[in-house]
């Protein structure tokens, strides 16, 4: 029986030098990588992954994790989030700013897809760490029951191999420089100063609809040059049957044809409108409108009210909150003005 795969998760990690281009390949990571297993860099979950990683839930930025800095991860996210910038700091600080009122508006459960998006940045910081110490690794999907792992020492060095865990079910082997096939296992030792290949397979479960399940694995390697460990992610998959991969392709496209459908019909009624503004741009026909007023006085009685009267909230790309710090201008006599507040309006007029 044929069987056809769903898109696949794994992150393909390239071989290269430590040249001035060497981190070509940790960049395709993110980028190639996530778009060839349907993960685009304009979905909520790789905007989410970026915003954790490279920002403070303040919408303040903060150092990147990999040493190549945050000129690609900010390079990748949409315009709308980044704004036009001369630098990759104004990028970052745009991007933080932008996207922080509408991840706290927007986002209430981690999905898995955000996670596979999380582990691919995890690998592109260990791909980075790696070709800092001179090492080439690689791993490739060969198909969703098989990884082959290709490791390369760099010139005039050896590369050891200090263990390797794989999870429950997933086993590996590989040959020895001297052509000693070899079972890798947590206490496998062996060294290259040159090439070393290592083959990974996993088993799966059958279902009663005929498809194969493959639990989600991991594939954990020790060397000398990385002690701490070079993971590898291996997500969960489901190998389909030919008439259940043609039925679902068949209602995506029937799904999708309905939607473009909709969306061409959906127009505003001829009128006028005042419509708060989101995190995107306004919609066609829209003019786009901001406004403030900055350090409004507020009355203040703690014997009524100790927590003042000031609620701060953000509203799409709009904002009610304190001037300052709240109650940083407070006075001690009661019945005074202790508050100061702040309103930013992003509005969409037609």
């Amino acid at each position: 029986m044929r069987r056809f795969w769903i898109p696949s998760t794994i992150f393909l990690l390239m071989a290269s030098t430590a040249t001035a281009q060497s981190y070509a390949h940790c960049e395709k990571i993110i980028s190639s990588g996530l778009r060839e297993y349907n993960v685009s860099t304009d979905s909520e979950a790789y905007l989410n992954t970026v915003f954790d990683r490279y920002c403070e839930s303040s919408g303040s930025a903060k150092s990147a994790s990999a040493g190549i800095g945050v000129e690609f991860p900010i390079k990748a996210v949409p315009l709308r989030f980044s704004g036009n910038y001369s630098s990759a700091e104004e990028g970052h600080r745009n991007f933080c700013k932008t996207y922080s009122s509408y991840t706290s508006s927007s986002r209430s459960t981690y999905s898995y897809t955000e996670r596979i998006v999380e582990k691919a940045y995890d690998a592109f910081d260990k791909c980075v760490e790696l070709t800092n110490a001179g090492v080439q690794i690689s791993h490739e999907q060969v198909s969703r029951a098989a990884i082959s792992i290709n490791l390369k020492a760099a010139q005039g060095t050896t590369l050891e191999v200090r263990g390797l865990k794989p999870s429950k079910g997933i086993s590996c082997s590989g040959q020895q420089p001297d052509g000693t096939l070899t079972q890798y296992g947590e206490s496998t030792h062996g060294s290259t100063r040159d090439f070393l290949k290592i083959n990974c397979e996993r088993s799966g479960r059958d279902r009663p609809d005929g498809s194969v399940m493959f639990d989600e694995g991991s594939i954990q390697l020790a060397t000398n040059t990385n002690p701490g460990g070079y993971d590898i992610f291996w997500p969960a998959d489901i190998l389909l049957t030919e008439r259940s991969a043609s039925e679902i392709a068949a209602r995506l496209t029937a799904f999708d044809n309905a939607l473009k459908t909709k969306l061409s019909n959906d127009e505003w009624p001829s009128g006028s409108y005042v419509i708060l503004r989101g995190s995107a741009t306004c919609p066609a026909g829209f003019k786009q409108v901001d406004s403030f007023i900055h350090a409004i006085a507020s009355f203040y009685d703690p014997a009524q009210n100790p927590q003042g009267y000031i609620s701060e909230a953000h509203f799409g790309a709009s904002a009610l909150a304190c001037h300052g710090k709240c109650s940083q201008y407070a006075r001690d006599s009661p019945y005074n003005i202790q508050w100061l507040g702040d309103l930013s309006l992003s509005v969409c007029v037609k």
